[in-house]
């Protein structure tokens, strides 16, 4: 049952033009399709919500470990 989900999932990402990921709390689910996203050389967005209490933490880590831009929900509505 696990495989069939991560199979549609997977197809998912390589279907996709873009991908959408809510990194608001570093889910180890999240961060995994993340890195397939990445190893499909697909283009993505890494969200988080602005009004997060941790958005500082998150923020640093996705700067300084992997080096990827992202924006919060808040900054697409504009």
């Amino acid at each position: 049952p696990g495989g069939d989900l991560i199979q549609r999932i997977f197809g998912m990402i390589n279907e996709c033009d873009i991908a959408l990921f809510d990194c608001t709390i570093l889910n180890a689910n999240v961060l995994f399709e993340l890195g397939y996203c990445i190893s499909k050389y697909k283009p993505f967005y890494i969200l988080y919500n602005n009004s997060f209490d941790k958005k500082e933490e998150l923020v640093s880590i996705l700067k300084t470990q992997w080096g990827i831009w992202f924006t919060g929900f808040e900054e697409l509505k504009s």
